[in-house]
């Protein structure tokens, strides 16, 4: 069955393959809006720092506020110790959160439509990930190419 433009989106009469299943088509306006800054400073030959900071805005979930630091020591050109700290987030995308297949076999057990092994539905309910991390590193020794 072809998509018509004279419907809805869901007036569609568009059923999942050897079902009565209505297929949910999801008509959505989105948007996004963010920015980066960052500022890495040289203080000395041995001695750096990084600082930076995110904000984002998503129509849906709102505003978010992420920063980055970095502190990088050279000892040698063979030891170099850094401390960084970040935090990140991810706001789950229209895709990720509305996308929906599959197909099943035409079988039935106890009314219910059997599968073919997959079937994928939109997950409404999707949250942002969050993420905070702090890495202390040290490196001795030079890389070989």
């Amino acid at each position: 069955m072809l998509f018509r433009s004279d419907l809805g989106v869901n007036s569609q009469g568009q059923v999942y393959p050897n079902t009565t299943l209505p297929i949910k088509i999801y008509e959505i306006h989105y948007w996004n809006a963010g920015g980066f800054a960052q500022v890495q400073s040289e203080w000395t030959d041995k001695f750096s720092t990084t600082i930076g900071l995110r904000g984002d805005y998503n129509q849906d979930y709102g505003g978010t506020v992420n920063p980055r630091f970095g502190i990088v020591y050279q000892h040698s050109p063979d030891t170099t110790a850094k401390l960084l700290y970040g935090r990140a987030y991810l706001a789950p995308s229209p895709f990720a959160r509305y996308e929906n297949f599959g197909s099943f076999d035409g079988t039935t057990t106890g009314g219910l439509f059997n599968g073919v092994g997959f079937f994928r539905i939109g997950n409404l309910s999707l949250k942002p990930e969050e993420l905070q991390t702090v890495e202390l590193s040290l490196k001795i020794g030079r890389a070989h190419v």
